[in-house]
């Protein structure tokens, strides 16, 4: 079972406001263990380490999407929609995510306002620090009818989802964690998901160690431009696959949020995700949070 860095877990003290029938199908209290984490935040993971939920089925109207994670031991991760398979695109190249699982774990929260509960769609471990984050991906965008019932798109989310989502970014703050609301519609974004899909789908490769080395010794004294970067696998037939390769696996990054060319500029890995706290994107109409 994974751990989170500077808490404990012990014996599950599951409150009543969560479906019993989540945790009887989950392995029952047995298979669980609470991590009490001050303030009113409990968090609730299975001993297994699997997810807390069943995936979906497809039968619910979602179109349901399997990969496997290079990340995660080679595990597979279940996206939900069409709006989930972008965001863990997102984290399966992030080059500041080491590793991060779907659905791990029942959130509980006790405050001023009452009591409520959550399953955030991903956990995840920054490669730096080892700092945990809770990820919960969200359409910022709705569908409004205005004069004559025509018909408009707004960025935003309801004012009761935005409430709860304020209510676990407190609890998690307050017990010194991170907790953040992603814009699915900013990750399925065209800019973001061409930047994405390059690296993605380049990520069964396995880069030599001496062209990382390579790669490593050419961003020692800042950012390149692409081109200037795919010196580093000179000798592979297509070589800006293998840099893209390369990006995916975690040892170099480029800025998701700028549409692509050779000038682009790639780096060595910052060691934290832009989104959790830059998230204007191009000219402020889609956003990285909620």
């Amino acid at each position: 079972m994974l751990g989170i860095m500077g808490q404990k877990f012990g014996p599950p003290d599951i409150g009543s406001l969560i479906p019993k029938r989540l945790i009887e199908e989950a392995g029952g209290l047995k298979n669980f263990r609470t991590c009490e984490c001050g303030d009113g935040l409990k968090i609730h993971r299975r001993i297994d380490g699997e997810r807390v939920r069943r995936p979906v089925n497809g039968r619910r109207g979602f179109e349901t999407v399997r990969f496997t994670s290079t990340k995660n031991a080679a595990r597979d991760i279940h996206c939900e929609s069409k709006g989930e398979f972008p965001l863990f695109c997102v984290l399966e190249i992030d080059a500041s995510i080491e590793l991060y699982r779907d659905q791990l774990d029942v959130v509980e929260i006790h405050d001023e306002l009452g009591e409520t509960w959550a399953c955030p769609d991903a956990f995840a471990l920054l490669r730096r620090t080892q700092e945990p984050i809770w990820i919960e991906g969200k359409y910022a965008t709705r569908l409004l009818s205005g004069p004559n019932n025509l018909k408009k798109l707004e960025h935003g989310i309801s004012p009761k989802l935005e409430g709860k989502l304020a209510r676990l970014r407190r609890a998690f703050m307050r017990a010194g964690l991170s907790y953040v609301a992603l814009n699915q519609s900013f990750c399925r974004s065209k800019t973001v998901a061409d930047n994405v899909n390059r690296a993605f789908w380049q990520r069964g490769k396995i880069p030599a160690p001496e062209e990382i080395a390579h790669l490593t010794e050419l961003l020692a004294s800042g950012p390149l431009p692409f081109r200037d970067c795919i010196a580093a696998f000179s000798g592979r037939a297509f070589p800006a696959d293998w840099l893209f390769a390369a990006i995916a696996r975690g040892h170099a990054e480029y800025d998701l949020r700028n549409p692509f060319s050779l000038e682009s500029k790639v780096e060595l890995p910052t060691g934290r995700p832009f989104w959790i706290e830059a998230p204007a994107f191009e000219d402020d109409v889609e956003y990285a949070g909620c």
